[in-house]
């Protein structure tokens, strides 16, 4: 019996040992000291101890608790553990890059390639405070440069991205480059062809994971990045991502030189890739001076100077316009051989373009012939350029919080969905938020030899009694169309939107009187107006608004 009670009272005493030494209690002091050598740092959290990490001889760090014979630290966004001994607990400390609370850890983490030193840079000269372990991963605050900012031990720490990977998940759809010129391959043959390179630090949309490789949008298929050279990207601001607003047109291009393509959506020309000399590109829709193409899934913009196009299926037809006989060149530019002439009012089938110069079929092969002795059959495809007035830096008219850029591009957006399967091309100057010049507008569309113009605004007063709609066109050039165009549009304006009608009128503005084709200016209501201002912000009318554009140019065609 005494022998069973001394046995219950070590097993109890064995227990209540244990339960002291797991438990995990309040620390007294705020702070301790690493007086070992590069102390190791472990995580428990697998249910055994896995070396993660080291703090450095002289250190200073938060306590978070004790545990027993350890001591619980913040690591990597979980707890770590050191061990008591190779420490001394102080009440306060002078460190200058204590977290309190400053920075938390993003949803991004990197994989550490080597042990990883981490240092303090709060001196402004970098001192070691520790260092992580080959192989794990650890959460990211925020990018510095040639570093990365990190929480260490809650203290604020910085790692060389020369020692890491962040790796991809299948669920990431976006990648930043983070090398020069980072090639872009083509594997349609079977064997990798670069084709085109990618900009340091811009941010892609990418079609799927393939091994080592991104795959991404390039031409009518596939590009592939190496992997290496990026980093995923959650959530990103990306103005220029196409989203199926744009789908590629039968039409291509032919790159003369290595060509830039750039990102627009900012007002300015930002390059965000490269296309090499000689690669076919298909083309989305022509843009003045410019091709619009998608790369990436990103709206991208190609000089006209730097490319030749091929129409595919959509040859144009002409005849030659000369006194004498037109000749025909093996290149584009008067330098160039000539192969052949062809005599005035003989028929030519143009196959594409290379700045002034029609590439046409002839011989067996193609040709080269200038494009001012050449006119042009009318086509059946009519092609209408849709102005989303003012944009960026420039409002325009402004009431109850609501700004004139916004509401009339809505409007310019719909007007080119409800016309994409019809045989006529809507072009609109602007794809986003950002301004175009007056004078750029016209020349968009006159470098298009677009058949009509169309400037969407919307209208402003100093009384707040103004309501309704107007048309006006100018008598520049096509006056008698443009006139008529501004008389039908406006009757189909009052009719889907049931505004006071302020009739059609002649007036100079700029877009119209430059504008070399058939073209009005709109003004869709008042915004001054409180009442007429809350329904022009309703869905059904931009909606109406659209149709009534939409069917306004049906009607001019079919008469026209």
């Amino acid at each position: 019996m005494i022998y069973r009670n001394y046995l219950y009272l070590f097993v109890f005493t064995l227990f209540l040992t244990l339960f002291t030494v797991q438990m995990s209690v309040e620390a007294s002091s705020s702070y301790i000291e690493v007086h070992q050598g590069e102390l190791t740092v472990y995580d428990n959290s697998s249910g055994k101890l896995v070396e993660v990490g080291s703090l450095t001889k002289g250190q200073v760090f938060p306590l978070k608790s004790k545990y027993g014979n350890w001591h619980k630290i913040s690591f990597g966004g979980k707890d770590g553990f050191i061990w008591a001994s190779g420490t001394s607990e102080l009440s306060k400390t002078s460190v200058k890059n204590l977290n309190n609370g400053k920075y938390s850890d993003s949803q991004d983490y990197f994989k550490a390639t080597k042990e990883l030193e981490v240092y303090d840079n709060s001196s402004g000269s970098l001192e070691k405070m520790g260092a992580l372990s080959k192989d794990i991963k650890y959460p990211i605050v925020s990018d510095y440069g040639n570093w990365y900012r990190i929480l260490f031990a809650d203290r604020i720490g910085y790692v060389n991205k020369s020692g890491v990977e962040i790796p991809f998940t299948t669920a990431d759809k976006y990648l930043r480059m983070n090398v020069d010129k980072a090639p872009i391959y083509d594997n349609s043959s079977g064997k990798l062809v670069k084709v085109g390179t990618l900009e340091r630090g811009q941010v892609y949309p990418r079609v799927s994971d393939y091994g080592n490789w991104h795959r991404i949008q390039y031409n009518s298929g596939y590009g592939y990045v190496w992997k290496e050279a990026t980093t995923p990207v959650h959530n990103p601001v990306l103005p220029s991502e196409s989203k199926s607003q744009y789908s590629e047109s039968k039409n291509s291009l032919v790159t003369t030189r290595d060509t830039s393509i750039y990102d627009n959506t900012s007002g300015s020309l930002v390059k965000f890739a490269e296309i090499e000399k000689a690669n076919e590109y298909s083309i989305v829709s022509d843009y003045g001076n410019w091709y619009r193409i998608l790369l990436a899934d990103r709206i991208g913009y190609v000089s006209k100077l730097n490319v030749e196009v091929l129409y595919g299926d959509e040859k144009k037809q002409g005849i030659v316009n000369v006194t004498n006989n037109l000749n025909v060149r093996n290149g584009p530019g008067s330098e160039n051989g000539i192969i052949g002439s062809l005599s005035n009012g003989e028929n030519v089938q143009i196959a594409g373009e290379s700045g002034d110069w029609y590439i046409i079929d002839y011989q067996n092969g193609i040709g080269y012939i200038h494009s001012a002795y050449v006119n042009l059959y009318n086509n059946e495809r009519k092609v209408v350029v849709i102005d989303a007035g003012h944009g960026g830096s420039d409002p325009g008219a402004v009431a109850f919080n609501a700004k004139e850029k916004d509401l009339v591009f809505k409007v310019a957006l719909l007007v080119a969905e409800q016309m994409r399967d019809t045989n006529i091309e809507i072009v609109l100057t602007r794809d986003g938020d950002y301004f175009i010049p007056l004078s750029d507008r016209a020349n968009i569309a006159n470098g298009i030899n677009a058949d009509l113009f169309i400037s969407i605004h919307a209208n402003a007063a100093g009384s707040t009694a103004a309501v309704g709609i107007e048309t006006f066109w100018d008598d520049s050039y096509s006056a008698a169309k443009s006139k008529e165009l501004a008389s039908i549009t406006q009757a189909q304006l009052l009719k889907k939107l049931g505004l006071r009608n302020r009739g059609v009128k002649q007036s100079g503005f700029n877009v119209i009187r430059n504008s070399k084709m058939p073209s009005v200016l709109l003004e869709l209501g008042f915004m001054t107006n409180y009442g007429e201002l809350q329904k022009m912000l309703t869905k059904e009318f931009q909606e109406d608004s659209a149709e009534a554009i939409k069917e306004s140019i049906d009607l001019y065609f079919s008469t026209n």
